[in-house]
């Protein structure tokens, strides 16, 4: 069995994608040392979806040092269950920067630009959803 961890956050004000590079540069690394996969979608309106996945040691050791990134905030866990198989195997930390245009076969997200944007990913089953159908289309 492994653990996985759907959360979501804000990023701060000014982040860049060299900011969000690094981020993913940092992660793939500390991902392979505690053998941790997942998925990270930022949004439009600075939004971070992630999921990260493994044992229950290596998660918690990654969830540590996200909770202390001061890259982001507002952290809030919308999914935390054990799982028979991973969902996203093939990624130490794969990363998609989501358009308007990719979510709008979601009626949940038809306006990004709504401030209320981010509590739409309050539902872990919508955010799983999203997350495997962009995993689907970069693998």
């Amino acid at each position: 069995m492994f653990r996985q961890v759907t959360y979501t956050s804000q990023e701060v004000d000014g982040l860049s994608e060299d900011d969000r590079q690094d981020i993913l540069r940092v992660s793939r690394i500390n991902n392979v040392r505690n053998d941790v996969t997942g998925f990270l979608i930022s949004t439009p309106n600075g939004t971070f979806v992630q999921t990260i996945e493994g044992s229950e040691e290596g998660v918690s050791r990654v969830l540590d040092r996200i909770r202390n990134d001061p890259r982001h905030c507002s952290m809030t866990i919308i999914l935390n269950h054990e799982i028979p198989a991973r969902d996203f195997p093939d990624w130490r930390m794969g990363y998609r920067s989501v358009r308007r245009e990719d979510l709008r076969q979601y009626p949940e997200f038809r306006d990004l630009a709504d401030p209320d944007f981010a509590t739409n990913f309050d539902s872990a089953a919508i955010a799983m959803s999203i997350m495997k159908a962009l995993y689907a289309g970069n693998r």
